[in-house]
């Protein structure tokens, strides 16, 4: 799979009651990701829930962004910050090893 775009919607609000994104991807055979991601950081507060797009147009600000690969240990994330080099996992790590498994809601929108 090969992403190619994301929109971080974290900072639009009312949306859901979890930190929110959207991502477009490639599935095709031994594709890979090419850093950086395009993306678009939107920034708002709608003026009710389940507001149209019409509606949302007015409140909502984009800013073009790009998403870069940061690893950390075994771990990797996407940050708007140039990427540096692989970096230890965290000292805090074990202390706070997780004591069950949380994941949040995630949708996937196929479309052929």
């Amino acid at each position: 799979m090969s992403f190619q775009e994301a929109w971080d919607l974290e900072e639009v609000d009312p949306l859901f009651n979890v930190p929110a994104c959207v991502l477009f991807a490639q599935r095709q055979p031994d594709a890979k990701t090419s850093y950086p991601i395009k993306a678009q950081k939107v920034k708002g507060k709608l003026a009710r829930r389940n507001a149209s797009l019409e509606e949302s147009k007015k409140h909502l600000h984009t800013e073009d962004i790009e998403l870069h690969l940061h690893q950390r240990g075994k771990r990797s994330y996407w940050s708007p910050d140039k990427a540096i080099t692989t970096q230890k996992a965290s000292f805090y790590k074990e202390p706070f090893l997780p004591r069950g498994n949380y994941r949040p809601p995630f949708n996937v929108v196929r479309r052929d």
